[in-house]
């Protein structure tokens, strides 16, 4: 385990929070590739017993070696509420990890990437974007689409970031998905859900030639997942740290 300690705390919506963490000795660091998460140990505080947190990686490794996490603590977040409770007793964490293989396995050059986010689960994305950017050799000149599906608008916590890379980045795309049945008048995205998107042909006709990224709450993965292997995607181009 690595020890890190609670720089940064910062609101990026109304029940998601920007965590940072430095480590305690530099002589020990996370190593880690964009993409991947960590587990840390939940005290039993407001829990029953001792839990272990999942967090995906919000931000490419740097030489900082600082590590940036999305957190949602709305009520049913229990776990959610738990760090953050522990934080304010002690800001100093234990880090296991990294984990995930999802974009540790190789891209094909010749196929499109398709990114499928579902509210944090858009965390590491921001990370491969990241590292893309200061990398722009690793991707070349691939082409990349990122989905991102959120509840509410104020859940777009990342527009301008999205702005940024797209503007930065000629080949990269991204399209916002709003769940909510009655979208605001103003709301200028479409609406519905991403896995009845990747069934609707015109929005996404060049199936051949995709891999996929999901990250999201596991019961939008699995439907994604079950909606591109209709849509005749070859498993083995759907990948996921949620699919076994």
């Amino acid at each position: 385990m690595i020890k890190y300690k609670l720089i940064d705390t910062r609101p990026i919506s109304k029940d998601i929070i920007s965590l940072r963490f430095s480590p305690l000795h530099t002589a020990h660091v996370l190593r880690y590739q964009a993409g991947q998460y960590i587990n840390t140990i939940l005290q039993k505080r407001l829990l029953v017993t001792d839990a272990v947190l999942s967090l995906s990686l919000a931000n490419a490794y740097n030489q900082n070696h600082e590590l940036e996490f999305h957190l949602r603590h709305d009520e049913k977040q229990k776990a959610a509420l738990s760090f953050i409770d522990q934080l304010q007793h002690n800001p100093v964490i234990d880090i296991i990890g990294p984990f995930g293989q999802m974009t540790r396995t190789n891209l094909r050059s010749d196929k499109k990437l398709l990114l499928l986010a579902g509210g944090t689960g858009i965390a590491p994305f921001k990370a491969l974007l990241e590292e893309m950017i200061e990398h722009p050799d690793k991707l070349r000149n691939q082409s990349i689409s990122l989905w991102w599906g959120v509840r509410k608008p104020e859940d777009l916590y990342l527009l301008d970031f999205l702005e940024k890379t797209q503007a930065q980045y000629p080949t990269f795309t991204y399209k916002i998905i709003l769940s909510t049945p009655d979208k605001p008048n103003d709301w200028h995205f479409a609406n519905g859900w991403l896995h009845d998107m990747l069934m609707n042909e015109s929005e996404w006709s060049d199936i051949e030639n995709t891999q996929v990224y999901a990250s999201g709450p596991f019961e939008m993965v699995k439907k994604c997942q079950s909606t591109l292997l209709e849509r005749g995607l070859d498993k083995i181009f759907i990948l996921s740290d949620m699919l076994v």
